[in-house]
């Protein structure tokens, strides 16, 4: 299992269910009685010495291994990627891997979805997607198709947000 981090104190742990160093925790716990190894690989921005401290402290303890690998290769190795919301869990997607996501993502309706403490050990599947491929590739479609915003083009970009805000004022 592949656990991405991200930063702590970044605007999207404000969408976090469980916070990424409990998460880490439950799905070592979750994964380590089952021989699944965990793979983590923390953000590389991310200089906190208490996230250092912790993952230290469960590398120690043989809970999971440390990773600076590229995080393709990580999530192609994987049977199922976790995250709180990163671009992590969304190129998993791509890869066609079972996401577990621990708080709120654009990408949600397409993963399995951490709501509480305990919750992960009772849904963890290896390698089974929440959703039929068929269903992931329609909504990954989608995803890019109809709701990415270019913002390399301002004019673009505010155009096409426009025509999204007066079509739902239409309905």
């Amino acid at each position: 299992v592949f656990v991405g981090l991200q930063m702590p104190g970044d605007a999207v742990q404000q969408l976090a269910r469980i916070s990424m160093l409990d998460m880490l925790a439950e799905v070592a716990a979750a994964c380590n009685p089952r021989g699944i190894p965990v793979i983590v690989k923390r953000h590389p921005k991310c200089t906190s010495g208490r996230v250092r401290r912790a993952l230290a402290r469960g590398v120690a303890a043989g809970q999971y291994k440390l990773s600076t690998a590229s995080v393709h290769s990580l999530i192609a190795g994987s049977c199922a990627v976790c995250v709180v919301n990163s671009s992590v869990g969304a190129e998993a997607l791509l890869h066609e891997k079972p996401v577990y996501l621990f708080g709120a993502a654009e990408y949600q309706h397409v993963c399995y979805r951490v709501e509480a403490r305990g919750e992960f050990a009772k849904i963890f599947r290896p390698y089974e997607l929440p959703v039929p491929p068929d269903t992931l590739r329609r909504f990954l479609h989608l995803l890019r198709h109809e709701y990415a915003v270019d913002v390399t083009d301002p004019a673009s970009a505010k155009a096409y947000i426009w025509r999204k805000v007066l079509a739902h004022a239409a309905r």
